[in-house]
């Protein structure tokens, strides 16, 4: 079933020289802006392509995503000015969207499976929805797995995504997985990870309302 994934993402970077956008009628923008490499003062960083599966895997369940296909030597996610950024906040703007989930993912060896930003010193991302950070916390562990906030990774200057999203008025999270949950795992243990998701998805979707 991944494969169908992998053969998805392959056609979107065929067909789309920067990035696309794939709507659906869900209220949460699953972005995937380092699914191919990027480009970060000259210096090429890895692609994160399990971001991109699994945010195809939610969008057949009406979830829109954003998903960067082409490095044109920028990092859609450290660039303050960028079609990308212009692109989400059009979505926010014209679509029924009213929170962002920028998925990225972390090194292997770091301890943590999961991280979520939500601003660190810099910025509340969540803006009115601050409270909902027990239940994830509480959604990933009772799943077994370790989850830490705002480390590495807090989100909150204005060139992240999440940082960016939130300053223009709409709640965002930066999640970080860890890839040694999603790269080269077997499909069960990839799906223990997109039904983790799930939950946090529809946990959030409910507040929403």
């Amino acid at each position: 079933m991944i494969n169908s994934f992998e053969e998805k993402f392959n056609k979107l970077k065929e067909t789309y020289d920067d990035f696309c956008f794939l709507g659906g009628r869900k209220k949460i923008l699953l972005s995937a802006p380092h699914s191919v490499s990027q480009t970060r003062d000259g210096v090429v960083k890895p692609a994160e392509p399990e971001t991109a599966i699994i945010s195809l895997f939610f969008n057949e369940k009406n979830y829109p995503c954003i998903i960067k296909t082409t490095n044109n030597s920028d990092d859609a996610n450290h660039s303050l000015n960028s079609n990308y950024k212009t692109k989400m906040l059009e979505i926010f703007n014209s679509e029924k969207v009213k929170f962002l989930i920028d998925l990225h993912e972390l090194n292997s060896k770091r301890e943590m499976d999961f991280c979520i930003g939500i601003g660190g010193e810099n910025y509340n991302n969540l803006l009115s929805y601050s409270y909902i950070t027990k239940q994830l916390i509480d959604i990933f562990n009772n799943s077994g797995y370790t989850v830490e906030i705002n480390n590495p990774f807090g989100a909150g200057k204005p060139h992240t995504n999440a940082g960016f999203i939130a300053r223009k008025g709409f709640p965002s999270i930066q999640l970080e997985i860890n890839s040694r949950l999603v790269f080269g795992v077997s499909e069960q243990e990839f799906f223990k990870v997109i039904f983790t998701i799930e939950k946090i998805l529809n946990y959030i979707e409910k507040e929403l309302n």
